[in-house]
């Protein structure tokens, strides 16, 4: 398909848009919920650290239904990262060995 094509179908809404919040979120939270379901992370569980979160959000976790998925489908992700994880290792080895060079 081209994007000529795809950019035609993108713009070519045939069915209304509602402006009401409450429809808007509803829809946005069940697309996020389904992109989510599709998109699971790998099996590999990362041990060199804990992903977890700062007050703030914390505080914000009780209070934002919407929030609270993100946040966990993050969570996931970057406990199951294994950039992430080498990327900390190779910090840790580096400071371990300038605080030795001291």
């Amino acid at each position: 398909m081209t994007i000529q094509k795809e950019l035609a179908e993108e713009t070519n809404h045939t069915q209304p848009v509602s402006l009401k919040w409450d429809e808007v979120e509803k829809e946005l939270k069940k697309e996020i919920a389904e992109g989510f379901q599709q998109a699971k992370p790998g099996t590999t569980i990362v041990t060199a650290y804990k992903a977890d979160n700062h007050g703030y959000d914390k505080s914000r976790l009780g209070n934002d239904e919407l929030f609270s998925l993100i946040n966990k489908h993050w969570i996931k992700r970057l406990e199951n990262d294994i950039y992430i994880e080498e990327a900390y290792r190779i910090l840790n080895d580096y400071i371990t060995m300038t605080n030795t060079k001291n």
